[in-house]
């Protein structure tokens, strides 16, 4: 039996998105971390929720896992 977050995983590899990658942080804000992905040169416009209990700075490299929808910053690598 798959449990519904493997469930999702496997929708997100089908769709061609990895569930889980790394990525480098661009800019903090108090609304959301904009994030620099493997391949591209600049930030996204788009500001990405975080583990609040983590203290992130632009340049670290953190993990990312996809949850509905969107990635949420879990950690520094």
């Amino acid at each position: 039996m798959i449990d519904y977050q493997k469930e999702r995983e496997y929708e997100a590899e089908a769709e061609g998105v990895p569930a889980h990658q790394i990525a480098t942080v661009g800019a903090v804000y108090a609304s959301g971390i904009t994030l620099i992905f493997p391949g591209q040169t600049t930030a996204s416009t788009k500001k990405y929720p975080y583990n609040k209990s983590v203290t992130f700075a632009a340049g670290d490299k953190v993990y990312i896992a996809k949850a509905r929808g969107t990635y949420i910053v879990v950690c520094k690598i």
